[in-house]
């Protein structure tokens, strides 16, 4: 492992500890799943982890660990960290500083994460899930996550025409989560969050009888829960799950403008805003 998949997997071992604690089901997704599968550990070039939660499971989550999660962790949100609007959960170290470039003038934590995402069901008919996908992404369009992006002209008339439709970023969260939610326990299918930032693809949304059996497999120094039929969710995400990448596509999934690992967030001066309330 190098520094950075040290520092995830010191939160991950927390997140798993809280996990077990409180007895909630949760397991690897995306390409921390593909690394337990195919390396037992990271993509030796990846540098972040992803996790799922059946959404029962997720808000039990966001109700009882904050309680029990160590001191150096945080736990973020929107209700948590004001403005954090992204629909899906992170766990955060405060003793660090990993800025990504599209948060870099947002006051919020700042801290190295993991991510964990709500895992909810999708419309069978292909007309409503498209509208689905279309009201969830105007609602992120109306989020801080657009608004941090390098504007054009057609951005900026965009964000005008959700602002007048949309005014307020409470509700806007909240109505989100209603037509995210809407399908749980009507469909079939589930999904990890992950299309509400572009319109649903083939490889985002798979059986949610997948998540019924979870085991636990090595990774790294440790064991990691997955699918037990992790291979036909690889399948379904990636294709040809075992083909090593040629070297050009051996990159992360984030742009870090500013990483410390050793530095607390709110104590790096780059930061806009200033101190976030979470320093004590």
């Amino acid at each position: 492992m190098n520094d950075i998949q040290k520092a995830l997997f010191e939160i991950y071992l927390e997140f798993d500890r809280v996990c077990q604690q409180l007895n909630i089901k949760y397991f690897a997704i995306g390409g921390t799943a593909l690394g337990a599968k195919r390396h037992s550990g990271f993509i030796p070039w990846d540098d972040d982890m992803d996790f799922g939660m059946l959404r029962s499971d997720y808000n039990r989550f966001l109700k009882e660990a904050p309680s029990i999660i160590k001191k150096d962790y945080f736990v973020q949100t929107h209700d948590s960290d004001y403005y954090w609007f992204s629909p899906i959960m992170k766990i955060r170290s405060n003793n660090t500083t990993a800025i990504e470039h599209i948060y870099a003038n947002l006051n919020l934590h700042q801290g190295l994460w993991i991510d964990i995402f709500p895992i909810d069901r999708v419309p069978n008919s292909k007309i409503s899930l498209f509208f689905q996908s279309i009201f969830q992404y105007m609602c992120l369009r109306r989020f801080a996550v657009i608004e941090s992006r390098k504007k054009t002209f057609k951005r900026v008339l965009i964000d005008i025409l959700m602002v007048i439709l949309m005014p307020s970023k409470r509700w806007t969260y909240k109505f989100m989560n209603r037509i995210t939610t809407k399908y749980n326990g009507k469909a079939k299918y589930g999904y990890s969050a992950i299309p509400m930032f572009s319109m649903p693809k083939k490889n985002s949304i798979y059986p949610i009888s997948l998540t019924d059996n979870i085991v636990r497999v090595p990774f790294e120094d440790g064991t990691m829960p997955v699918f037990s039929s992790i291979e036909d969710y690889l399948k379904i995400k990636y294709g040809d799950w075992e083909k090593i990448p040629p070297l050009e596509s051996r990159k992360g999934g984030h742009t870090i403008s500013h990483l410390d690992l050793s530095t607390p967030y709110y104590d790096f001066h780059g930061i806009k805003g200033g101190i976030h309330y979470d320093k004590k």
